[in-house]
This record gives C-alpha cells, sequence and structure tokens, in this order.
C-alpha cells in the first residue's frame, strides 16, 4: 500500500483520516487502493474529476505507466486535459459514438 501511496503523492498524509482529506487528495487515495492489488484491467470513472493540474498530472502519469507496461487502463472523463494521455480517444456526441 506504501508504494501505491507514494504513486500518488500522498506519502505526508498515510496517517491522516478521511475527514482529514480535501476531495482531490481522497480521490488519489481511490486511484491508490485500486493500483494496489496490481490488476491487468483499470477501469476509471472521472478520476482527475477533483484534481489541481499537478495532482491530475501525477495520477494520469501513473495511469500512462500502467498502461505501458501492458495493463488495460480505460477512462471515462469530461475532462479534456486527459487527452493527450490516451492512446485512443472515443466520443460520443448526440448519441454518435466516434472514435479520434
Amino acid at each position: 500500500m506504501k508504494k501505491a501511496i507514494s504513486l500518488v503523492g500522498l506519502e505526508e498524509r498515510t496517517n491522516s483520516y478521511p475527514r482529514q482529506l480535501s476531495g482531490g487528495e481522497k480521490q488519489r487515495v481511490a486511484v491508490a487502493r485500486a493500483l494496489v492489488n496490481e490488476p491487468s484491467i483499470v477501469l476509471c470513472d472521472e478520476p482527475t474529476a477533483a484534481l489541481d493540474a499537478d495532482a491530475l498530472k501525477t495520477v494520469m502519469e501513473e495511469l500512462r505507466k500502467l498502461a505501458d507496461s501492458g495493463k488495460s487502463v480505460a477512462v471515462v472523463t469530461h475532462d479534456p486535459r486527459l487527452e493527450p494521455y490516451a492512446d485512443k480517444t472515443i466520443s460520443i456526441e448526440d448519441g454518435v459514438v466516434s472514435e479520434r
């Protein structure tokens, strides 16, 4: 677990209670929890919604590393800041599915 917490940059918060964490920190803890068992598939629903630019970069770089290591990573988001991290982008607009 310490490695996963370190990956999302929350080493200094390991002894904090949930009520002591910001929304973004809670979101980063959720990402760390998902990484603990080293899954072969990671499904993310708005993983960066409450994150500032620095935390977003940290989380997305770790997800990118997972994908580069052969794991399948799927992210569902409305956040266009995540697009540079994607190998493939599929969008749905007015009920029409398209790949970019």
